[in-house]
């Protein structure tokens, strides 16, 4: 698994997508980050699991009454356009099993899917610069405790907020030269729906 030299990596956990597109109090930190994260050129990335949990946890907004119904289906339109310009494992999740399972080795199963993301975020490591993006303070533990080569990039500070037409042309890669330049510079190194954003 590699991706490109000149890019950086950055694995983006579930909740960073739930945030932004059922418009939780934290979505404008995290539309913060992946701004900023795309400025810089990193690539973007998750392993499948991401899809489930989404669903998921948005299901149960909606079955609670968090979310209505036009809001629930506004928020899974805007994960689709997210995923759209995310790179998951060539080779699938299942790549990512062996490792995944020595990192939940002694936590709980519910920190089973995010071991995923951090075995993900070590393997793409071993060809360049990687963060782990999330919200979720059990990530750092996990990571030091299992895979110290990843960076985990917890509640992004310093970061100035941008306005939605910017976080829509960073994250929508045909929406400016510079991001087609790089969408086309990345496609042709990574063997999956790699979209530099």
């Amino acid at each position: 698994m590699s991706q490109p030299n000149s890019f950086g990596a950055v694995v983006v956990d579930a909740n960073i997508f739930i945030s932004i597109c059922a418009v939780e109090p934290s979505h404008a930190t995290a539309e913060t980050a992946l701004a900023d994260y795309a400025s810089k050129g990193f690539v973007f990335y998750a392993p499948n699991v991401a899809a489930p949990e989404f669903l998921y946890v948005l299901c149960q907004k909606l079955q609670s009454g968090l979310l209505t119904e036009a809001e629930y289906e506004k928020a899974i339109l805007a994960f689709k356009r997210q995923m759209a310009a995310i790179s998951t494992p060539p080779s699938g999740d299942a790549s990512l099993i062996d490792r995944a399972k020595e990192i939940q080795s002694g936590y709980g199963c519910s920190r089973s899917a995010d071991c995923l993301y951090i075995a993900f975020a070590e393997e793409l490591a071993k060809s360049g610069v990687t963060e782990l993006l999330t919200f979720d303070k059990g990530a750092v533990n996990q990571v030091t405790k299992h895979a110290p080569s990843v960076k985990v990039n917890l509640y992004p500070s310093n970061l100035t907020p941008c306005r939605p037409s910017e976080i829509f042309m960073l994250t929508h890669p045909r929406g400016s030269r510079a991001a087609q330049s790089r969408h086309s510079s990345s496609k042709s190194t990574l063997p999956n729906r790699a979209t530099a954003i």
